[in-house]
């Protein structure tokens, strides 16, 4: 007796490999987030340039506005919260006579040494964070500016990246320094920036990995695991339908898609990965289902996708005829039990 020789038919097993691309993809994905390294000359990582620009600018500003609250503050006018809240534009401290007067918004309290230090800009480094101080003094009233450069948090929740007032280098994933760093000492990009009469003022180091393309692969490869996923499933859903197979395949047609976006959620995805505005909870949160405007936009998508579901079922079933020739007071049979 001969053997009929076993045949892979693409036709019937389509579905089944794009589902297994699925999970190559998503387990890619992960080691790619978690693992990946990616070289220091990718053309998506900050340049010297473009962060000194960053610092010149901020610094700018916040001279520029601490000289006008210097010379709105002198006595025996006091300052005003309410107007320093709204000119300044990063965390501002006003002392008179060497004792903290006024502020515009929290930060690290100015210490004495502070206060009395006269460079106009430096470094300061806080369990908060790191700082640019900028500061103006005109006859007894002092006044230091904190641009945040990088914050950090005691806990980690991803809603609690920035706050009010967002770090200069946000999203670039870096390190400030404040000794200088010699390229060949540092496994990334250096970056020595100084200040607005040319002195040295700290040191930015580019990690290997952090940058944008390190976020990208991961953010692809997840994209691509959802695609092969959705039509995987729908192949599968087609053919049981087709198969008469009918209440399995709206089950796992309502049932996927909630799944994968019950798992988006719990993951925090994709913002976890990457700081995409539309997945930005600063920008728009209601709850901890849709947590920006994005995971709103794909509820939305889901509720869709579950009526449509409703809908096939009801079609198929007929649900609307078999109420309507139900006895007064009962709904009819059930689907499966016939008429």
């Amino acid at each position: 007796m001969s053997l009929l020789p076993v045949r892979f038919s693409f036709a019937r097993s389509w579905p089944l490999v794009l589902l297994l691309l699925a999970l190559l993809s998503f387990v890619g994905s992960w080691l790619a987030n978690n693992y990946g390294q990616f070289s220091d000359n990718s053309l998506l990582s900050p340049n010297a340039a473009h962060l000194q620009n960053l610092v010149n600018q901020a610094a700018a500003t916040a001279g520029r506005e601490a000289g006008r609250v210097a010379v709105e503050c002198q006595p025996p006018a006091a300052p005003d919260f309410s107007r320093l809240l709204t000119e300044c534009s990063y965390p501002t401290f006003v002392a008179v006579n060497g004792q903290i007067a006024g502020w515009s918004a929290s930060g690290p309290e100015p210490t004495s040494a502070e206060l009395a230090d006269p460079r106009a800009e430096r470094l300061t480094e806080t369990t908060l964070g790191e700082f640019l101080v900028v500061r103006r003094a005109l006859g007894p009233v002092v006044v230091l500016v904190y641009v945040p450069l990088a914050r950090h948090y005691g806990i980690s929740n991803r809603y609690l990246r920035e706050g009010a007032t967002p770090a200069l280098l946000q999203g670039m994933e870096v390190q400030v320094r404040a000794a200088p760093v010699q390229p060949n000492a540092a496994n990334g990009l250096v970056a020595a920036l100084v200040d607005t009469q040319g002195q040295y003022l700290f040191s930015v180091v580019q990690l290997p990995g952090n940058a944008l393309a390190g976020r990208l692969l991961p953010l692809a490869l997840l994209v691509l695991g959802i695609a092969f996923y959705t039509v995987g499933w729908l192949g599968l859903v087609r053919r049981w339908w087709q198969q008469g197979q009918v209440a399995l395949a709206l089950v796992v047609l309502a049932g996927t898609p909630l799944v994968l976006r019950l798992v988006l959620l719990y993951l925090g995805l994709p913002y976890a990965w990457l700081e995409l505005p539309l997945f930005d909870p600063r920008v728009y949160a209601v709850s901890g289902w849709a947590p920006s405007l994005g995971d709103l936009l794909l509820n939305g998508l889901l509720a869709v996708l579950l009526a449509g579901s409703l809908v096939l079922m009801s079609h198929h079933y007929e649900l609307p005829a078999r109420a309507g020739r139900a006895p007064g007071g009962r709904w009819g049979c059930l689907p499966w039990q016939g008429l």
